[in-house]
C-alpha cells in the first residue's frame, strides 16, 4: 500500500515537473520571437537608413555637378 502511495506521488512530481518544463519551454520560446522580431526590425531601420544615405549622397553628386558645370569643371 505504501509503495502504491509513493508511486502516486513520484507520477504526481513528474506530472508537476513536466508542466513546469514546458511553461518554461512557451516562455522561451516567447522570448526567442520578441527577440527575432526586434532583429528584423532593427535590420530594417537600418537599411532604410542606408538607402536614405544613398539617395542623399546622390542628390548631394547631382548638386555639385551642377555647381561646378557652369565653372566648366567634372567631377
Amino acid at each position: 500500500m505504501r509503495l502504491l502511495l509513493l508511486q502516486a506521488q513520484l507520477l504526481l512530481v513528474l506530472r508537476r515537473l513536466f508542466t513546469t518544463a514546458l511553461l518554461l519551454l512557451a516562455q522561451l520560446l516567447l522570448v526567442l520571437r520578441r527577440l527575432i522580431a526586434t532583429t528584423l526590425l532593427a535590420t530594417a531601420l537600418l537599411a532604410t537608413t542606408l538607402l536614405l544615405l544613398a539617395q542623399l549622397l546622390l542628390v548631394l553628386r547631382r548638386l555639385v555637378s551642377s555647381a561646378l558645370l557652369p565653372a566648366g569643371l567634372q567631377l
